[in-house]
Formats: C-alpha cells, sequence, structure tokens
C-alpha cells in the first residue's frame, strides 16, 4: 500500500514571492527557457521565482514611469549597446567606453530636453523643500546640480544598501526615497557588478 505524504511536508518554497496558488501554462521558445534558467542561475533564484520576479517587474514598471522616461531610459540602453559594440569593452570596465558613453547620454539629453537660457527660476517644491534646510544646504540643493546630485547620491546608496546581505534595518541605514522593491534594486546592483563581497558603501 502507497504511504500517504504527511500534511504540510515536502520542499518548502523558497524566494521572495510566497503564496504561490495560481498557475499559467504557457508554450515558449527553447531560447526563451534558457534564457531565464540562465538569469536563475545567476539571482540564485529558482526558475518558478525568477519567471515570477520578471513577469512582476514588467507589470510594476511601465506603470510607474512616464512615458518620456522610459523613452529617455530606453535610449540610454541603445547608447550603451552601440558604444559597447564600438569598442569591444563594458563601459564598467573600461574608462574610454564609460567617459564615451556619459558625453553620449549628456548629447541626448541636451537635445531634447528644455533649453536653459539666463536666470534659471525654481520650480515652486524645490523652494518649499530648500527652505526648511540649513542655508548652507539649501543654497546647494536650489540649484539643478545640487537637487541632481543629491537624487543620485541617494539612488546609488539604495542600490548598494539592497546589495548587502538580508538583515535588521539600523538608525545609520539611509531613509529610502525611491519606490523600487529592494528586490528590483539588488538584482541592479547584481548586473552592475555590486555583491556583498563588493559594495562601495
Amino acid at each position: 500500500m502507497a504511504r500517504k505524504r504527511a500534511s504540510g511536508a515536502g520542499r518548502k518554497p523558497k524566494g521572495e514571492f510566497a503564496g504561490k496558488s495560481a498557475t499559467i501554462t504557457t508554450r515558449i521558445r527553447p531560447d526563451t527557457r534558457a534564457a531565464l534558467e540562465a538569469a536563475a542561475d545567476a539571482s540564485k533564484r529558482s526558475l518558478s521565482q525568477e519567471v515570477e520576479y520578471r513577469l512582476r517587474r514588467s507589470l510594476d514598471k511601465p506603470a510607474k514611469a512616464q512615458r518620456r522616461n522610459q523613452a529617455l531610459a530606453y535610449l540610454i540602453t541603445l547608447l550603451a549597446e552601440e558604444i559597447e559594440k564600438g569598442t569591444g569593452k563594458s563601459w564598467l570596465d573600461d574608462p574610454f567606453t564609460s567617459l564615451a558613453l556619459q558625453y553620449a547620454i549628456g548629447h541626448v539629453a541636451l537635445h531634447f530636453a528644455a533649453t536653459a537660457e539666463g536666470d534659471i527660476a525654481n520650480p515652486a517644491p524645490i523652494g518649499e523643500a530648500a527652505a526648511k534646510m540649513p542655508p548652507e544646504f539649501a543654497e546647494r540643493f536650489r540649484k539643478p546640480e545640487g537637487f541632481g546630485g543629491l537624487k543620485a547620491y541617494n539612488l546609488i546608496h539604495e542600490v548598494q544598501q539592497a546589495a548587502r546581505p538580508p538583515r535588521v534595518p539600523s538608525e545609520w541605514d539611509m531613509p529610502i526615497f525611491f519606490t523600487a522593491p529592494d528586490a528590483v534594486l539588488a538584482d541592479i546592483g547584481r548586473d552592475l557588478g555590486l555583491s556583498p563581497q563588493k559594495r562601495k558603501i
């Protein structure tokens, strides 16, 4: 007589997505499955968790991003791919490729963005936020380079923070300013060469 498996027995599910009770059956190309399996190996997820992650990421991102910002991100991706193709190097590792990409991004932003002429007025939210800051910090915050630099620093730090091993947050952790889930930021950090052993904090 066959033994009946006890309730709750069997391998426990692993990964950030719990409660996976719904199913979907579809056919995909063999090369698509191979790419998913490679991505799962790289992220240390199961294939099921990797598929769930990528589906949720594809559904979440467009809803949160304005079309103009999605377009800019796509152009930057095209530039990076084309520049790396031309140099045969990664912009993460090669100084020439890195500088070429930085200049290219600047040219694209300069071409499509609003023209800056004469005195530039502060948007109302910038002035309101600066009014609550110490004078020396507020002066820099009111300038485009200061405001943009702060946002870039916050995002860089969040990516680096997400790349750390899981732990209980402390009072020294940077507050979260962006809305991307930790799993997405950690994945981005991994793609940019960060890991718990290689982080620039």
